[in-house]
């Protein structure tokens, strides 16, 4: 017995092919158009959701699962992030942005030998990435580490950066070294006086020495010049709750929270500071608005 089958039944089909390929085609491009505008404009819960929705048509799209790992490290919540760098790196190996958010996601759980890695991946190819550099310094513990971090850093292109005094001066106070810390940290600012991290380290320096007066200035510095959604920001507002500032902290995390209502740490330090002013139903609602996130 023959099948027939009619040419206008096939040119039917064929075109209804056609067209499920561009409509999921032009859905993917709408989503991804706006997806990129919410997350330059900074309105991370928005682009989520738009990401996602390029993910349920393209479980292949790299950039997508990129950027919602980006976010979740900017928003403080790495074990959140880590799934999406991985995928990231997956479809995307030399991705060195999400190689470097995934070692921080590895410092942030304790995972340093992994953080180690993926540093040391970054800078195999890119001897003169900060960021990568200083991520190394961080996770050296051992003494044959230090040696290795401080061979990368011989290697280390721009001696004169920012990067690399700030590298050099956590490696001389990982040797319990401060004087040369403080004058690695100080050429650090002088290279790059709007260099966030620098102003904290300096800070953190201070504190060592028990000299608050000065570490508040530099993390007052550090937190006006990071983002909003930054470990500035808290650690300012956690040493003014802990110096005994907490009007102070409340209206400094009050403009960090309108900038970026997702910063997930600045809600239980909020929760803290209404818990101690005995408003209890007021600290519950702080802390279920960061544990709804």
């Amino acid at each position: 017995m023959q099948i027939r089958i009619s040419l206008p039944i096939v040119a039917a089909v064929a075109i209804s092919i056609l067209l499920t390929g561009c409509t999921a085609a032009s859905r993917k491009a709408l989503y991804t158009e706006k997806a990129e505008r919410f997350y330059k404009a900074g309105e991370y819960d928005k682009a989520k959701i738009e990401y996602l929705n390029v993910i349920k048509i393209d479980q292949g799209d790299a950039n997508a699962y990129a950027r919602i790992g980006a976010m979740w490290v900017d928003e403080g919540v790495p074990l959140r992030a880590g799934a999406f760098l991985t995928k990231a790196l997956e479809l995307a190996p030399n991705d060195t942005g999400s190689r470097l958010n995934l070692a921080r996601v590895y410092l942030a759980v304790g995972r340093t030998s992994d953080a180690r890695k993926e540093a040391m991946t970054i800078l195999e190819k890119a001897p003169g990435n900060g960021e990568a550099l200083l991520a190394l310094v961080d996770t050296s513990r051992t003494p044959e580490e230090m040696s290795a971090t401080e061979e990368q850093m011989a290697k280390f292109p721009q001696k004169d950066s920012a990067y690399y005094h700030l590298a050099a001066a956590a490696i001389a106070a990982k040797k319990s070294d401060l004087s040369t810390a403080e004058a690695a940290l100080q050429r650090a600012v002088a290279a790059d006086p709007n260099f966030a991290a620098a102003h904290s380290a300096l800070a953190g320096l201070y504190l060592a020495r028990k000299d608050n007066e000065k570490a508040g200035l530099e993390l007052e510095k550090a937190a006006k010049l990071a983002k909003a959604r930054s470990p500035e920001t808290v650690r300012f507002a956690q040493f003014k709750v802990q110096n005994g500032a907490a009007e102070e902290a409340k209206a400094f995390l009050a403009n960090v929270t309108k900038q970026a209502p997702d910063i997930l740490p600045a809600w239980p330090i909020l929760g803290r500071i209404a818990n101690n002013e005995k408003k209890y139903d007021d600290a519950l609602k702080l802390v279920e608005n960061a544990l709804s996130r």
